[in-house]
């Protein structure tokens, strides 16, 4: 690589997609950290995810169905 972040992220069970974009150095853009806003976007490339009980999903059910999660 170019030594830059990188480009794919390993998220630890517990932890959510943003905080571990942000240890991992990218500069995703968010503004609620809740999922509400829907500032913060990425592509599930293996794995699941799992809603965080209270929050507000503010994607539409199509943008899940090809792969788009809430960081």
């Amino acid at each position: 690589g170019d030594g830059g972040p990188p480009t794919t992220v390993t998220v630890p069970p517990g932890v959510t997609i943003l905080d571990a974009a942000l240890d991992a150095g990218l500069a995703l853009p968010h503004q609620c950290r809740s999922g509400s806003c829907g500032s913060c976007r990425a592509t599930l490339v293996s794995g699941t995810t799992a809603d965080v009980p209270g929050r507000v999903q503010s994607l539409p059910p199509a943008a899940h169905r090809a792969g788009t999660v809430p960081a």
